[in-house]
C-alpha cells in the first residue's frame, strides 16, 4: 500500500507542477503581430522588343516583338517561333537552359548559341528573365569561354 501512496503522491505532484507551468505560459507577454509591407503591384505594360540573329558579326534575322513585360524571354522565344516563322531547339538543364539550333543553324563543334542583353550572356536565364521596353536581344554564334 504505501507503495500506491508514492505513486499517488507522484502523480499529484506532476499535476500540480503541470498546472503550474501551465497557469505561468498564459500569464506571460503577448507576442506582437506585425502588420505586412504592402507589395509593390507590378503593373503589366506593353513592350516593344528586338530579337537580332547574328552569326559572324553580321546581323543575318531581326525579329520586332509586340509583347507584355510580364513575358520571359523564353515566351518571346515560342511566340516567334508559332508567329514569325523563327526556329529554335533548346536543352533545359537543371542550371538552365542552352540552345542548340537556331533557324536551322546548328552550332559548328567547339561553338555555342548565346543569348546577350547588352552584352551580358542572359541564356541560362531566359525562362526567368522578363521582357524590358524598347530592349534588343541578340543571339550569337560564339566559342564558350571556358574549356
Amino acid at each position: 500500500m504505501t507503495k500506491n501512496k508514492a505513486y499517488y503522491l507522484f502523480f499529484l505532484i506532476l499535476i500540480l507542477i503541470t498546472v503550474l507551468f501551465v497557469r505561468s505560459a498564459i500569464k506571460s507577454d503577448n507576442v506582437d503581430v506585425g502588420t505586412r509591407k504592402e507589395k509593390k503591384e507590378f503593373v503589366v505594360k506593353p513592350v516593344k522588343v528586338k530579337l537580332n540573329i547574328v552569326k559572324d558579326n553580321l546581323i543575318i534575322y531581326d525579329y520586332p516583338v509586340s509583347l507584355q513585360n510580364d513575358d520571359s524571354i523564353l515566351d518571346m522565344l515560342e511566340y516567334l517561333r508559332n508567329h514569325k516563322g523563327f526556329t529554335y531547339e533548346k536543352f533545359a538543364y537543371i542550371y538552365g537552359t542552352e540552345i542548340d539550333n537556331i533557324n536551322n543553324i546548328k552550332a559548328p563543334i567547339g561553338f555555342k548559341w548565346h543569348l546577350l542583353n547588352n552584352g551580358k550572356d542572359i541564356t541560362f536565364e531566359i525562362g526567368d528573365t522578363n521582357l524590358i521596353d524598347v530592349e534588343v536581344y541578340e543571339i550569337k554564334l560564339e566559342k564558350p569561354n571556358n574549356p
